[in-house]
């Protein structure tokens, strides 16, 4: 069962993303918080962006569509959109 709370927020996936994110950014994941943007405040450039959506995809098994992927800036807004996907 998911586990999240009230504002579908997952924190079982937001570990899962920490991780994903500190391996591709190299910053320690004690250093990355679920509301930092990833562009703006953690400097992922396009291609670590790219690369973050390979590997989320790959790890949850699911597909992220273009129309999606433009409104998930946060780890926080990955985790919610994987619960969502995950419960229907």
């Amino acid at each position: 069962m998911i586990e999240q709370t009230n504002d579908g927020f997952d924190p079982n996936a937001f570990s899962m993303i920490t991780k994903i994110v500190s391996e591709i950014l190299g910053i320690p994941s004690s250093e990355i918080e679920s509301d930092h943007r990833f562009v703006e405040d953690l400097g992922a450039d396009s291609l670590a962006m790219y690369e973050l959506r390979e590997a989320v995809e790959d790890k949850f098994k699911l597909l992220i569509p273009d129309n999606d992927v433009v409104h998930l800036s946060t780890i926080r807004s990955i985790a919610t959109y994987i619960a969502q996907k995950q419960i229907s």
